[in-house]
């Protein structure tokens, strides 16, 4: 007598389970590394939108905005009334707004400045050669780092 021997639904349930166990594993150990990866993507089209924006700014006033005004002044008028600069600025450049429920179930809007997909607020600084750089400070918040907390810098060229 010949018998064939195959495999049995056992041995089947067994191998589906190994390979769910193995796909668990491998997805807990990628999806963060994932996640991170579309928060630096993020960052930079954020950035280069943030740039633009830049761009119109000195296209109007001339040139970028001074370190102090940070990017509020894309958002807000920096300028005193009456000068001539107060007259060139055309925007707001760039809208960062949200609404805010409160407890009566109406809502109300309130600006709130550019942040990066961690939270933190983007930096801004006008350089001496009249360029400006825009850094996102990575998963840490704070200046350095390397990995996913490596700061993310583009530079607007004058």
């Amino acid at each position: 007598m010949n018998r064939r021997r195959g495999i049995t639904l056992i041995e089947l349930m067994v191998v589906v389970v190994i390979v769910g166990l193995i796909a668990a594993i491998a997805s807990v150990k990628i999806i963060p590394h994932r996640k991170e990866e579309v928060r630096v993507k993020a960052a930079k089209a954020e950035m280069d939108t943030i740039s633009i924006s830049l761009e119109m700014y000195r296209s109007d006033i001339g040139c970028f905005p001074e370190t102090d005004y940070h990017l509020r002044a894309l958002i807000e008028n920096p300028f005193p009334v009456g000068s001539n600069d107060f007259d060139k600025w055309n925007g707001p450049y760039i809208k960062y707004r949200r609404f805010v429920v409160k407890g009566c179930g109406c809502f109300r809007q309130e600006t709130i400045y550019p942040t990066d997909p961690w939270g933190n607020e983007y930096g801004y600084q006008k350089n001496a050669d009249g360029s400006c750089d825009i850094v996102s400070y990575g998963k840490d918040g704070v200046s350095g780092g390397t990995g996913w907390d490596e700061d993310i810098v583009r530079t607007c060229i004058k």
